[in-house]
Parts: C-alpha cells; sequence; structure tokens
C-alpha cells in the first residue's frame, strides 16, 4: 500500500513529509501499525475499533510510533500529548461535544460516522480498516467541501477492501481526486501469501520446521533462511508494486483510463493468463507437471 503512496507522490514531485494525512484503521492492526511505522507524513486524524484521534497540527509521531509497536489500539495514545483543538474519543464514551461545537451521541457513532466530519480532511487518505461501503453515492458528498466545490482529499490509497463503491471512487476521480483501488494496492498481501504457501509446498516438513520456523516467546531467534526469505518478499512486493502503478499511471495518462478502470483491466488480464496457464496444464501429463 504504502509504495503506491511513494510512487503517487513520486510523480507529483511532493515530499512526504510535507503532506497530511487521514487514516482509518489504528496501530493495533496489521496494515494501520505498518502504515504508522513506515509513513513520514503529518498524520492529523485515525479511526480505529476502540475510537477517534485527531489533531489538526498532526498527532504525536513518536506516540503513534509507540502504539503501533506495542500494537495497541489508540485508546492507548497519552493525551498530555494532545495538542490545541485535538481530541481522542473512544466507543464507550457518550454524550460527547467536539470543539465545533456537534454532539455525539455515543463514541461508537462518531467512530463510524467520523470519516464524514468536516475533521476527515488532509492530503492523502489512506482507508488501512473499516466496514465495506462506508462510502457510496449516498454519502460521498460529505468528502467534498461545505459547498461541494471542492474534494476534502486529493489522493486515496485504498489499503482496506471494498471501503468505497465503484460509483463512489468514480464521483472522487470526476472531481480530480487520484484514486487508487483497492484490487490493486491490496496485491501486497496476496504476493506474500502465495510465497509462503509456495515455501511451505516446496520444503519438506522437517525442513520447513527448521528453516521457516522458530518461537520467540521462547526466546528464539528466526533461521537466516527465513530471514533472507522475508527480505526477498518485501522486496518482490515493493517491486511488483511499483510496476502496477506503473501500469496505471501509463494507462491513465496516456490511454485516457480512469486509475479504477486501469485496475479492472489489469485484474481482467491477470486472470486471463491464469485461465491460458491453468488449461496449459491441464492439457501436460503428470509427469510434464512434474
Amino acid at each position: 500500500v504504502h509504495t503506491y503512496v511513494k510512487e503517487l507522490l513520486r510523480e507529483l514531485g511532493e515530499d512526504e513529509s510535507n503532506i497530511t494525512k487521514f487514516q482509518t484503521g489504528g496501530p493495533d492492526g496489521d496494515l494501520g501499525s505498518n502504515e504508522i511505522l513506515i509513513s513520514k507524513d503529518l498524520t492529523v486524524g485515525i479511526v480505529d475499533g476502540s475510537g477517534v484521534l485527531y489533531d489538526p497540527s498532526g498527532i504525536c509521531r513518536a506516540e503513534l510510533t509507540r502504539l503501533a509497536q506495542q500494537r495497541v489500539p489508540i485508546k492507548e495514545f497519552n493525551r498530555c500529548f494532545l495538542g490545541n483543538g485535538a481530541f481522542l474519543v473512544t466507543v464507550d464514551e457518550s454524550n460527547v461535544t467536539l470543539p465545533d461545537g456537534s454532539v455525539w451521541l455515543t463514541g461508537a457513532e462518531l467512530r463510524d460516522n467520523f470519516h464524514l466530519t468536516d475533521y476527515a480532511s488532509a492530503d492523502l487518505f489512506v482507508p488501512c480498516g473499516g466496514r465495506p461501503n462506508a462510502v457510496t453515492t449516498d454519502n460521498v458528498k460529505k468528502l467534498f467541501t461545505a459547498d461541494g466545490s471542492r474534494p476534502k482529499f486529493r489522493l486515496i490509497v485504498e489499503g482496506a477492501n471494498l471501503f468505497f463503491s465503484d460509483r463512489a471512487r468514480g464521483v472522487l476521480e470526476g472531481a480530480g481526486v487520484h484514486v487508487f483501488k483497492d484490487a490493486s494496492t491490496n496485491k501486497g498481501g496476496v504476493n506474500s501469501s502465495s510465497l509462503e504457501v509456495l515455501a511451505a509446498l516446496a520444503l519438506s516438513e522437517e525442513d520447513h520446521s527448521a528453516m521457516m520456523c522458530y518461537n520467540p516467546a521462547n526466546g528464539g531467534i528466526p533461521p537466516e533462511f527465513y530471514e533472507t526469505y522475508v527480505k526477498q518478499i518485501q522486496e518482490t512486493i515493493v517491486e511488483n508494486a511499483g510496476r502496477e502503478f506503473r501500469a496505471i499511471w501509463k494507462c491513465n495518462s496516456g490511454l485516457g483510463l480512469s486509475k479504477v478502470q486501469a485496475t479492472k483491466m489489469i485484474s481482467g488480464k491477470i486472470n486471463h493468463l491464469q485461465d491460458g496457464i491453468m488449461a496449459q496444464c491441464s492439457r501436460m501429463t503428470a509427469s510434464d507437471r512434474d
């Protein structure tokens, strides 16, 4: 996911440390914690299962890093790091009044709708968690300023699956927002899982236990093969993400396809290639396949 962020900023000639970001999915999640740990932006808002954290001047990066390293939710954020106009609202709170005067019956209600409030505004939006179809044509107008003239985000890189409906993506792209769809940005997880399965299939049970397994709880250290393989997987994910980003960018700038359409076209070609490979394999004898 973050490779898409970096590639997009490179194309736009922008420095990551100078942009603001809003994120759903917190430091206790796989994707949310990694996004916190590897990013260099000014994060102004985070929503996770435990509540809402917002700071217009940028949430304390050191405290966010601590939460991400410990894999704990934002409700554990130390409130002494909240600046002017900042707030932390947990889901178990009630009758919540925000600095803008808006009143919410519960913290849970605020959490579920925070991405549609005026507070949810930044250069970049990276949903790393949230409910499917959190943004549809019914509410996408709330991702624009009150007069409807300007989107509240310039850049959207989807980490969470299905956060936006296709028609909502179309509205945002039509307004000039750079939207990169989940089917492209989330391929890193598919790459990683596939290569993990490959190792399990290629190695004998004894070799897999010796070369790929360890128990850190008992003071175990990762085998050399494991560390090398993990590094290679990470490099493969970054390389593949960069290639697909450039393909999408070329389709958009050269062919006039929307970025969402480009993702769908690439997915179709991948599926067609897979069908061809499987058809060829089905015609092979068992000895040829071996």
